[in-house]
């Protein structure tokens, strides 16, 4: 089974220098957070807004790449939130259930946070064809989504995690 030990080195180093809370389901549940049942069985992870984490599972079936694109997905939803660059879907999950939400508005959050993933796997150096396939997959389920807008979202977001990160390295040294 992949731990979180497993994910690229990169990957664990932009989680530490933008200081983002990280848990996986198991510690979630020791702390008594409440996951959805569907999403136990069905997800490699999400972004909580209220308490500004990213919690991730580790399945049976997980590989590295699956840990890696998850962290860096929701690493980009996490950068939404409304303390950094206010996106709508963000700022709205975290005073509406997802099910009040606009099904535009959802899927256009998805589709920047995929895009997210895919240009931060680029920025750290991560072989971006293994993750090409699965972000054209993922981006055709989402149909209803402003391509547009999340692509020019998605760079903001990689624009503001690359900042961040420069500015905590710049402290640290």
């Amino acid at each position: 089974m992949v731990t979180l030990n497993d994910a690229n080195p990169r990957v664990l180093e932009l989680i530490r220098n933008l200081n983002i809370r990280l848990l996986s389901f198991a510690e979630c549940s020791l702390s008594g957070i409440t996951i959805d049942p569907y999403i136990w069985q069905n997800s490699n992870g999400f972004y909580e807004c209220h308490d500004d984490f990213i919690a991730f599972n580790h399945t049976p079936k997980s590989n590295i790449q699956d840990l890696n694109s998850c962290i860096l997905h929701e690493i980009a939803h996490w950068s939404g939130h409304p303390t950094r660059l206010n996106r709508k879907a963000i700022e709205a999950g975290a005073n509406l259930a997802i099910y009040e939400l606009d099904l535009h508005i959802i899927h256009t959050e998805e589709v920047i946070a995929q895009l997210g993933m895919f240009k931060l796997a680029c920025y750290l150096g991560l072989n971006i064809e293994k993750y090409l396939e699965m972000t054209n997959l993922y981006i055709q389920r989402y149909f209803m989504a402003n391509r547009l807008e999340a692509d020019i979202e998605s760079t903001k977001a990689l624009g503001f995690i690359i900042d961040r990160e420069r500015v905590a390295l710049t402290k640290a040294a």
